[in-house]
């Protein structure tokens, strides 16, 4: 596919500030950035990416991405970031705890 892979960087899980890795991802003019965040590095993360405005979209596992409070925790810049969130719908609840329960 022609990718490279320009850099990796390792934030702290608890950083407040990840000015410098995102000033270095900025620098390497990644497009996108990959993510494996479990932790609270990655409202962040994604905020301060908003703020400076990097050209590339955040992939991966964002935990705090999922959360119904993420927009507002990254004051409206946590935009570009693709993460996973698993939906169901109420009346299906049933159907899935007895497809869960029943042996294989």
């Amino acid at each position: 596919m022609g990718m490279e892979i320009v850099g990796v960087w390792r934030p702290s899980p608890v950083a407040t500030d990840v000015t410098a890795e995102l000033s270095a991802i900025q620098s390497s003019e990644a497009h996108i950035i990959f993510t494996i965040f479990s932790s609270s590095v990655g409202i962040p993360f994604a905020r301060q990416a908003g703020e400076l405005k990097i050209p590339a979209v955040q992939v991966g596992i964002n935990v705090e991405a999922q959360k119904d409070g993420f927009w507002p925790a990254t004051q409206k810049m946590g935009n570009y970031v693709a993460t996973m969130d698993t939906y169901i719908r109420g009346s299906n609840t049933m159907n899935l705890q007895n497809h869960l329960s029943t042996p294989m």
